[in-house]
């Protein structure tokens, strides 16, 4: 091989190795999300988790600008669709950015559901997802973990902080929360891996 074509090979790899260097680290998300967490218990069963999405200021202000069709300022019944049109059609399937754990084995959301809407007092829309789902309460411990993030990294879905997760119905169960990080399952080129919101529960 003369010395011009390993001079060309050479550009040709520092050009593919350096596109590929720049996806990396030049990436970055152009939405951003907040996230609180609900879960609710019944004496006998874990019936619905509740993710609630907090958008920033300026997807707000654009999503809203489209779905207030009547200048009410608020999101009304009717225009629920738009949110559906507008948000949750762009997010990830029916998981919208939602993974669920049962007893460390990953299971389908099945969709999440819109629940509610509207614009808080910072002007940031707020949407709540509801997840429905029947998982017993008995005398053996079951652990059900859940996180939201995106793949692609286009929207950066905050993890929730302890202050932003509740528990209703939790004076008729034994329970531990905490978070747990799931480092085998990394995404985004292995640059990140997901922190799950973990429940662990059983019968007082």
């Amino acid at each position: 091989m003369n010395n011009r074509l390993k001079i060309l090979l050479l550009i040709v790899i520092i050009i593919i190795l350096s596109s590929s260097l720049c996806r990396e680290i030049g990436a970055h998300p152009h939405i951003w999300i907040d996230t609180e967490v609900r879960f609710f218990f019944t004496p006998q069963k874990l019936t619905r988790i509740e993710f609630t999405y907090i958008f920033d200021e300026m997807y707000s202000t654009t999503v809203f600008s489209q779905v207030d069709t009547n200048n009410n300022d608020q999101i009304d019944p009717q225009e629920m669709d738009g949110i559906k049109k507008e948000v949750l059609s762009h997010i990830e399937g029916d998981s919208c950015f939602i993974h669920l754990k049962v007893n460390q084995k990953e299971v389908s959301v099945g969709g999440a559901e819109l629940f509610k809407a509207f614009i808080d007092q910072e002007e940031r829309l707020v949407v709540v997802l509801n997840i429905p789902c029947q998982f017993d309460v008995s005398d053996i411990q079951q652990t059900v973990a859940v996180s939201a993030y995106d793949k692609e990294y286009y929207y950066e879905v905050m993890n929730p902080i302890k202050e932003s997760i509740s528990i209703e119905g939790s004076r008729q169960i034994n329970h531990v929360l905490f978070f747990q990080e799931d480092r085998e399952s990394a995404y985004y080129f292995e640059q990140f891996y997901p922190l799950y919101t973990v429940v662990k529960f059983k019968k007082l």
